[in-house]
């Protein structure tokens, strides 16, 4: 049995002296003369003499390389065969350790992963010198405790870049995959200097992590293997175990309000807790933490097997800026890595509004959008400070010469007309980032809609004629997931049912990117919105009024006030609804948008495990800075801190854990069977037969460092013959076949004192 049968192709190299021995044949034409009779005697025997000398020569280097390539190919003799030397082939071995989030369930006292550092030092013990050992953690991207393997005579490297190491791991929190492990395994051991590869898979035999069935990424991760380490040996080292206690997850914590939230706003935030374990759980702490610092907690006296609670705290919090949030269950369970849930919260100290009346001089009441602006701040003026939305009313006229920089949104309610000047820079304002509301009513007219605003960049749809049936028709929510509704769609019913709708305008709309919010029961679009430039600006347009006129919604306090201020707070987030989240899922990149002045010196990330990443910010097309973190694979707080600190920070981000890799199922018997099938593990085996496994990799043995003494050895003959060979022709000057030039000079000498006669050949 060889190592590596393709360098046998080696043993072609065999003919490499025959080939130049017929090439370098002497090609010489004989001519007698009659001097040389005296020589054709001792000439002969000494022929005779070099010819057996040349045939051994050639010979000699003919077995040369073929052995050569003999010894390259790793011949090695089996147990039994001969019965010449013991086995004493090395290997180097690789332990691939589960390290996801699973790995963390307990069996018995102690974790999966535990008792997996266990086996690993059983594994370490079993070695023998000349054996290597490396450790593969399986997260979500493979990670080998060492760059190159660790010999397992050198006890201390063993101890101090393996072992001990392993002990100071914190609890794995992310999915894994074991061929993605596996292929990384692969890359750590062709670095050994060992020819036998072996692989240990240790884990909880998860089905999430061994990516049963998935034939592609098992394929993949084969076919990346060196043809040289095609034979390594895998093995499946399983840690069995039933988990016997209760499992209390939390989980992904709910926002109320999502978005317009406000300093000393109520907020509303909920979680559910379950319990996936097989015991019911008692006095079960809840503890909520707001920017690291504990604030409350509740007791959950009793939650069954199997069963589900909401638990909610009400919080204010006191700052603008960035905040982070925790609800946490103070347990001790199967899992500890889903007992805790983050999510991040922007609180907003006021946006400011521009509410553009129809009236176009300056001055007067703006009548049309006094009930508007009370709505969009319903508080008296000793308590302004209260209110979310800071709207300021300006005419037609005073707006157009206005700076839309020192706003994040404009409403524009029932225009008539408006200077294309002016729309031209609100469409560039909403191309920016922002939002902009139409509102329209009995002012509005179809030129405007359908000539003054598609010439500035807003089209929007086609405005025929305004709708008056007799019979009133109902409001339809079409669109719940908008964020521009999101608080009437979370109350569970439709409250707006109640809305007498006198009058509309009827807007024909065929562009897909026009999202349809509300409608009448006719199907008549009432609310829709649409996205303008790549920095996520939004558009909505409303076809009824807010006066009072076409309908009575300014009676419904408990649908019009929620939703007026819900459409004017996403409308002026604009870019920041889509780049600040409470929780990104793992992998999704944390963004971060800024205007571009003052000038950002140095902008850090400190992930959850307290490395600091330098980032690099960018300048869009908007002006504006961009910065984009990608490496959010593990869970946890991301924190994010500028230079200088005239810049708003920190800016929190968490990402949540992947619902997936907390699923726990066992590898069943046919997917056991499936992967030995396929060979992509040799056997499975439990920790009592790991020196077996070893003793069965390591029964053969080796004859290379035979053969190699054995080539040396034929080297030295092959030197020796040479030289006594080149020593001899230096003596009698017929042992090459060629006379020395100064005899040939003789014998020309003689030849021309007696000339050769014609015929005496």
């Amino acid at each position: 049995m060889f190592e590596m049968p393709l360098l046998l192709a080696g043993l072609a190299a065999a003919a490499i002296p025959i080939i130049i021995h017929l090439l370098h044949r002497q090609r010489t034409r004989p001519i007698n003369w009659g001097a040389m009779m005296f020589l054709q005697e001792s000439a002969v025997l000494q022929k005779r003499r070099r010819n057996i000398e040349h045939w051994l020569l050639l010979l000699l280097r003919v077995a040369l390389l073929a052995l050569l390539a003999l010894a390259l190919a790793r011949p090695l003799l089996g147990p039994g065969q001969l019965g010449l030397l013991p086995g004493q082939a090395t290997s180097d071995v690789c332990v691939i350790l589960d390290h996801s989030a699973l790995s963390g369930l307990r069996i018995g006292r102690r974790t999966v992963f535990q008792h997996g550092i266990d086996v690993v030092q059983q594994i370490a013990r079993s070695l023998k010198p000349g054996d290597t050992l490396s450790v593969v953690l399986a997260e979500a991207h493979p990670r080998s405790l060492t760059n190159f393997p660790v010999r397992a005579d050198n006890t201390d490297a063993i101890r101090n870049r393996l072992l001990n190491p392993l002990s100071q791991e914190h609890q794995g929190l992310t999915g894994a995959s074991i061929p993605a492990a596996i292929e990384r395994a692969h890359e750590v051991l062709g670095r050994g200097g060992n020819l036998r590869k072996t692989i240990f898979i240790v884990s909880g035999d998860e089905a999430s992590v061994w990516r049963v069935r998935r034939t592609e990424s098992w394929r993949q991760a084969a076919g990346k293997i060196n043809p040289a380490m095609a034979n390594t040996s895998i093995f499946d080292l399983p840690i069995s175990g039933t988990a016997t206690q209760s499992d209390i997850s939390v989980g992904a914590i709910h926002v109320n309000p999502p978005l317009t939230i406000g300093v000393n706003h109520p907020v509303t935030l909920s979680a559910a807790v379950s319990n996936s374990g097989p015991l019911p759980a008692d006095d079960i702490k809840l503890q909520f933490t707001a920017d690291g610092k504990s604030v409350t907690q509740k007791l959950m006296s009793h939650l069954g097997a199997g069963k589900s609670a909401t638990i909610s705290f009400d919080y204010r919090f006191a700052t603008p800026g960035s905040h982070w949030v925790a609800i946490k269950a103070d347990v001790v369970d199967a899992l500890a890595a889903d007992n805790q849930s983050l999510a991040v919260v922007q609180v907003w100290h006021n946006l400011p509004v521009l509410l553009v009346d129809s009236q176009l001089t300056p001055g007067g009441s703006h009548r049309a959008s006094r009930f508007l602006a009370t709505a969009l701040a319903p508080y008296s003026s000793t308590e302004a400070q209260k209110s979310l939305i800071k709207p300021t009313v300006m005419s037609v006229s005073r707006a157009s010469a206005a700076s839309l920089s020192d706003y994040w949104a404009v409403v524009v309610n029932d225009p008539k007309a408006m200077p294309l000047d002016f729309l031209r820079r609100l469409h560039r304002f909403v191309e920016r980032g922002h939002g902009v509301w139409f509102i329209l009513g009995r002012n509005a007219s179809t030129n405007f809609f359908n000539r003054d605003l598609p010439a500035a960049g807003f089209d929007l749809g086609r405005l025929t004629c305004v709708v008056a049936p007799a019979h009133p028709p109902a409001i339809v929510l079409r669109d719940s997931k908008s964020p521009l509704v999101r608080p009437l769609a979370a109350l569970g019913q439709n409250v707006i049912s109640g809305v007498t709708l006198r009058k509309w305008w009827k807007l024909q709309t065929s562009d897909p990117r026009e999202k349809t919010i509300l409608v009448t029961s006719t199907g008549d679009p009432l609310a829709l919105e649409r996205t303008f430039g790549i920095a996520g600006g939004q558009c909505a347009v409303w076809t009824t009024s807010v006066d009072g006129r076409w309908n009575d919604w300014q009676t419904r306090a408990d649908s019009f006030l929620p939703l007026v201020n819900q459409t004017a707070a996403c409308l002026a987030l604009g870019r920041r609804r889509h780049t600040q989240r409470h929780y990104l899922s793992p992998g999704t990149p944390a963004i971060w948008t800024g205007p571009a002045q003052p000038q950002i010196n140095t902008a850090t990330m400190t992930d959850p495990q307290g490395s600091v990443h330098k980032l690099q910010p960018q300048i869009t097309s908007a002006n504006r800075y961009l910065l984009v973190y990608s490496h959010t694979t593990y869970p946890g707080l991301y924190t994010l801190t500028f230079t200088p600190s005239a810049i708003p920070q920190p800016v929190y981000f968490a990402v949540a854990m992947d619902a997936r890799s907390l699923v726990s199922q066992t590898l069943s018997k046919r997917d056991l069977a499936w992967l030995t099938q396929m060979r992509f593990i040799k056997q499975i085996i439990q920790s009592s037969q790991i020196a077996t496994a070893l003793g069965s990799q390591n029964a053969d043995t080796d004859l290379w460092p035979w053969m190699a003494l054995l080539v040396l050895a034929m080297l030295v003959i092959e030197t020796l013959l040479c030289r006594r060979m080149a020593r001899l022709s230096g003596g009698d000057e017929l042992l090459s076949g060629v006379m020395p030039v100064v005899h040939r000079s003789a014998v020309a000498t003689a030849a021309q004192q007696q000339p050769i006669q014609a015929g005496e050949a």
